[in-house]
């Protein structure tokens, strides 16, 4: 028996940082293979999630490139395989991610509300303009979103995953995206997928 190796893995147990590290080597190895990637994330994603995901690229993509709305589509799928690595792993459990919920309920209720109510003003169907006031609310909501998300998460990942987060909510921080966004037909498939989500995720009591 090979007492030596159970003696280095008690002491491996014990030390905080080696778990950091391994925790880190499980996520880098499992984003290096597309299969078990993908495997994770199918596992807990919807249609729901496929329909946000496809629009959310596009959207990028009216405005910007090609390029850039497969990256923002990737680098979500990326952040979101390694919130759910850690999950699985049981370093993070669904109370962490209390306040970050919140403030996403947040984001989808005024959103839809916003969407629905100017969209009963204007004539041209699917497509309704954003004042400025709730574009900058919508902005405020997604910073704080993103700060409880690093806070959450930079223990355990790289500082490049930490650009990745930055770089997702770059979009949802630019006020002139979001307006532009609400006027461009494409988003009314994310404000039904948000109303969605409002109303099969209730809190609980």
């Amino acid at each position: 028996m090979n007492t030596e190796g159970h003696a280095n893995e008690n002491l491996d147990d014990k030390n905080p940082h080696k778990n950091k590290r391994s925790i880190q080597y499980r996520m880098k190895n499992t984003m290096t293979s597309s299969s078990l990637g993908n495997t994770i994330f199918q596992k807990y994603s919807d249609e729901e999630t496929t329909k946000i995901l496809s629009a959310l690229k596009k959207l990028v993509t009216n405005q910007y490139d090609k390029e850039q709305g497969r990256t923002v589509k990737r680098n979500i799928i990326k952040i979101v395989i390694k919130v759910l690595l850690l999950y699985e792993d049981k370093q993070l459990a669904t109370e962490n991610f209390q306040e970050i919920y919140s403030l996403f309920r947040k984001i989808c209720a005024l959103i839809k509300n916003t969407y629905y109510r100017e969209l009963t003003k204007q004539q041209t169907p699917n497509t309704t303009p954003l004042d400025r006031q709730s574009a900058a609310r919508i902005s405020e909501f997604g910073e704080e979103m993103e700060e409880n998300l690093v806070n959450l998460l930079n223990k355990y990942v790289s500082p490049k995953t930490q650009q990745r987060i930055h770089d997702i909510f770059s979009y949802l921080k630019n006020e002139e995206f979001v307006i532009k966004s609400f006027a461009d037909p494409i988003f009314s498939q994310i404000v039904v997928v948000l109303a969605y989500y409002l109303e099969k995720y209730q809190p609980t009591l």
